[in-house]
C-alpha cells in the first residue's frame, strides 16, 4: 500500500514537471517566433531603407548631371542671360521680384522676363533652360507674333534650398520615381515649322460672296459683325502625366488669335468660339457662341 501511494505521488510529480516543461517550451517557443518575426520585419525595413537610399542617391546623381547650383537671385541671373549666347534675341527686360511666405527652408523670387526674336531662336532658348532642370515654375506664358518675330513674356517662380537645409524636404517613393523618369526623359523632337507661319482652316463650306448678286450682300459694316476673326491652329502642347496631374490639361492646342498665340483646351473660349473638341496633333472644332456654327481647324 505504501509503495502504490509512493508510486502514484511521483507520478503526479512527473506530470507536474512535464507540464511546467510544456509550459517553459511554449513560452521559449512564443517568444522565439516574436524574435524572428521582428527579424524579419528589420530585414524587410533595411531592404526598404536601402532600396529607397539607392534611389535617392541615383535622383541626386542625375540632379546633379544637369542642374546648375542656383541658390541666389544672382545665379539665376547669371543661367538666364547665359541661356541667351549664340541666340539671335533681344532681351527686352529681365526683374526680380521678391517672393513672399515661402517656407523657412527655401528661398524664392519672382522672375519676369521679355525676349524677342525669330520663333527658332526663341524656342532654342526655352529648350536650353528645360535642359538645365533649374528649380523654376512657369506661372504665365505669352507668345506674340509681329512680322518675322516673336515676342516671349513669361513669368516664373524661382525656388532654391537655403544652405544646410537640404535634409528638410521629404520626398514620398512616388515622387520620387516621378522626378527620376522627369529625369531621364527622352528630349522632345523639335518642331517642323514656325507655329506664328500661316496655316489654313477648314470649315464648314459655305457659299463665296462673290457668288452672290450685290442686292443680297448686306452692308460691309454687318458682314464684318457676323463674321468674326477665326482663330487658326498652329500646333499642341502634350504635357506628360508626371508633369501635370490634371488629365484635362495635358492636352493644349495652340491657336493663333488677334497676333497672339494662345493655349486653350476643351471649353475654352476664344474671340466668339468655344473650344468644342481636340484630337490631338490632328484637329480642333471649334463653336461660335452665338450662331451655334462649326468650324474645323486643321493644318494644311
Amino acid at each position: 500500500m505504501r509503495a502504490m501511494t509512493i508510486a502514484v505521488v511521483a507520478l503526479v510529480l512527473v506530470n507536474a514537471a512535464i507540464a511546467i516543461l510544456r509550459q517553459s517550451a511554449s513560452t521559449d517557443r512564443a517568444a522565439l517566433v516574436d524574435a524572428a518575426s521582428t527579424l524579419s520585419r528589420q530585414a524587410d525595413d533595411y531592404r526598404f531603407s536601402t532600396e529607397r537610399r539607392r534611389e535617392l542617391d541615383l535622383l541626386v546623381a542625375k540632379a546633379r548631371s544637369y542642374t546648375e547650383d542656383t541658390r541666389d537671385i544672382g545665379a539665376f541671373r547669371d543661367v538666364l542671360v547665359g541661356a541667351e549666347q549664340g541666340l539671335s534675341i533681344d532681351r527686352l527686360s529681365l526683374e526680380f521680384r521678391p517672393e513672399e511666405q515661402l517656407p523657412p527652408e527655401f528661398g524664392g523670387s519672382r522672375v519676369h522676363a521679355s525676349l524677342r526674336g525669330r520663333f527658332v531662336a526663341i524656342y532654342d532658348y526655352l529648350e536650353r533652360l528645360e535642359a538645365m532642370f533649374l528649380p523654376l515654375s512657369t506661372e504665365n506664358l505669352t507668345l506674340r507674333g509681329d512680322a518675322s518675330s516673336v515676342t516671349l513674356t513669361v513669368q516664373w517662380a524661382a525656388r532654391w534650398p537655403l544652405i544646410g537645409s537640404e535634409g528638410a524636404l521629404e520626398l514620398s517613393p512616388t515622387e520620387v520615381s516621378s522626378l527620376n523618369q522627369w529625369l531621364s526623359a527622352e528630349p522632345r523632337s523639335r518642331p517642323d515649322r514656325d507655329i506664328f507661319s500661316f496655316r489654313g482652316v477648314e470649315a464648314v463650306p459655305v457659299t463665296r460672296v462673290s457668288e452672290l448678286p450685290p442686292s443680297a450682300l448686306p452692308p460691309s459694316e454687318d458682314r464684318q459683325e457676323a463674321e468674326p476673326e477665326r482663330p487658326v491652329l498652329t500646333g499642341f502642347v502634350l504635357a506628360r502625366p508626371e508633369l501635370e496631374p490634371d488629365v484635362r490639361r495635358r492636352v493644349l492646342a495652340a491657336l493663333r488669335y488677334e497676333g497672339e498665340v494662345r493655349l486653350v483646351m476643351v471649353g475654352d473660349t476664344i474671340g466668339a468660339y468655344v473650344v468644342d473638341r481636340m484630337e490631338a496633333r490632328d484637329s480642333v472644332t471649334l463653336t461660335r457662341a452665338d450662331t451655334g456654327e462649326r468650324i474645323l481647324l486643321t493644318f494644311e
